[in-house]
């Protein structure tokens, strides 16, 4: 599937898009902003760590309360405060690049946060405390008594995650486990117990359960964070639910997340027949980042395809539409920010687990989602059975099906060619036709390997400036003006209009 865009696209953002950036609406914070923003725990990380310099990462959301957060840690401790905004990807990501520009010892992220691991700069997460009615949870929760629960949180609901604990045993629901947040608790877990993880949490479970027991009951409105939590458990858990504390409504996603399974594996699809593809790179914090890449990048040569990386800040259609000749973006990001709905998008963006899926042989999936970058490291490892001198051959170059397209792909694009250079006694020999065929396979060619980047520029109406004809001579040599643009040298005379306009 292609399309053909009627103008290029700019690179960069017009600057005023900065000033005119809607960043919604902001948090009302209800209660004191001692509490509400844990100004003593926050102290105390400072004060412990002995930090000299600290960044306070806000969302857009908590801006506004950020100049008064700052000047209450001003005043308890030594350490230099600094508030730290628009970040360079996510707001749930530390943004450590961008500490380790102003120079911070330590980071203090507030909001909600994906939990991704950091592998530089110490962080302290504030994820800030939004009510819940805990009658309308009782009201609209209406699964049967003797059902297991699994109940995991938003982290601005997770402090109340032991008053919901109780109440719902209070209902009758006696077999409720829940998860736990990896920055703030690791739970000791029992021998006769299964310990499992969600992103950026983990729970466990008693080995007489398994997951196909469990109705997964998560606390938190329609977020980044739930969409990540759906995909990686939807397969494994018997029924899932929502609600919303912010509507005060139960949901059962199931049903819904079917579809978006589809969905994905139709980009898969669209992932495996391309032959450019195009590694984004949406982190520059989240631990392990830079394996993921090199595996990724590796992968890819020895699929036989061309890779390209690709560093543009904040995503959006527009930068990526001026990379026309790649044909798939693979997202080196976080859980929660790799899941992105492409549909806006010129080329298809899939995740890294999607990408190794594609890349694979073995095209089966059984709904099973991954998101960990561990976790698709070992994929990715065990996929990783041929080198790049094997895949390059003719003899591996069978095509596939594409179901995308109902035609026949070649697997590996990048194979050689039987193309030799010649001599100018060959060339002479050659009829034209000949010679002219070799030439056009050349210009195919990168070190005789076929380039599909070279195809795709082959293919354009327009591929630049055309070269000089080698019989046209070089142009002669005029003397021009001097002096500065008030006046130059000789400027009105009669000599200088003789010889500008041959008077």
């Amino acid at each position: 599937m292609s399309f053909e865009l009627s103008a290029p696209v700019p690179l960069s953002d017009n600057s005023e898009a900065i000033l005119e950036k809607e960043i919604g609406e902001t948090v009302k914070i209800e209660g004191d902003l001692v509490e509400v923003y844990e100004i003593n725990r926050t102290v105390d990380f400072i004060k412990s760590g002995n930090y000299n310099s600290v960044a306070l990462q806000f969302p857009d959301e908590h801006l506004a309360d950020s100049g008064k957060v700052a000047s209450i840690l001003t005043n308890l401790v030594e350490a230099n405060v600094q508030i730290l905004a628009d970040t360079n990807y996510g707001s749930c990501c530390v943004d450590e690049v961008a500490a380790e520009h102003m120079s911070a010892d330590a980071i203090v992220h507030y909001g909600r946060a994906c939990l991704s691991p950091t592998s530089r700069l110490p962080v302290l997460y504030v994820f800030g405390r939004l009510p819940i009615n805990l009658h309308k949870l009782e009201k609209c929760l209406t699964i049967p008594l003797d059902q297991n629960i699994l109940l995991v949180s938003d982290t601005r609901w997770y402090y109340a995650q032991d008053s919901i604990l109780k109440s719902l045993k209070t209902l009758g629901y006696q077999n409720v486990y829940e998860s736990h947040l990896k920055e703030r608790i690791e739970p000791n877990l029992e021998e006769a117990s299964t310990s499992y993880t969600i992103p950026g949490r983990t729970y466990s479970l008693p080995k007489s359960l398994s997951l196909q027991d469990m109705t997964l009951l998560y606390i938190g409105p329609d977020s980044p964070t739930l969409s990540s939590i759906l995909m990686s458990h939807y397969s494994l858990v018997n029924q899932f639910l929502s609600f919303d504390p912010l509507s005060n409504k139960i949901v059962e996603e199931s049903s819904f997340t079917g579809a978006k399974l589809r969905r994905r594996y139709a980009l898969v699809q669209r992932c495996r027949d391309a032959g450019v593809i195009g590694i984004v790179i949406g982190t520059l914090g989240v631990h392990r980042y830079l394996h993921v890449l090199n595996q990724l990048r590796k992968m890819i040569l020895n699929a036989g395809k061309k890779p390209y990386m690709l560093a543009v800040g904040k995503l959006n259609p527009a930068k990526l539409a001026n990379f026309q000749e790649i044909e798939c973006f693979v997202l080196i990001a976080c859980g929660e920010n790799s899941l992105i709905d492409s549909k806006e998008f010129y080329r298809p963006i899939v995740t890294p687990f999607e990408l190794v899926k594609a890349l694979s042989s073995d095209m089966s999936w059984n709904n099973d989602f991954i998101l960990s970058f561990d976790e698709v490291l070992k994929l990715s490892e065990g996929k990783q059975s041929k080198e790049p001198s094997e895949v390059l051959t003719e003899e591996s170059a069978e095509p596939h099906f594409s179901l995308i397209t109902g035609k026949f792909v070649n697997s590996t694009p990048m194979r050689h060619l039987d193309v030799t250079l010649e001599t100018a006694d060959a060339k002479n020999n050659d009829s034209s036709s000949a010679s002219i065929e070799k030439r056009g396979m050349r210009s195919l060619a990168v070190n005789g390997v076929y380039s599909p980047a070279a195809a795709f520029l082959q293919s354009k109406s327009w591929s630049g400036l055309d070269s000089v004809d080698e019989g046209e001579g070089p142009s002669k040599l005029y003397e021009g003006q001097s002096g500065i643009a008030k006046g130059y040298v000789g400027e009105g005379s009669k000599e200088k209009i003789q010889r500008d306009f041959g008077k």
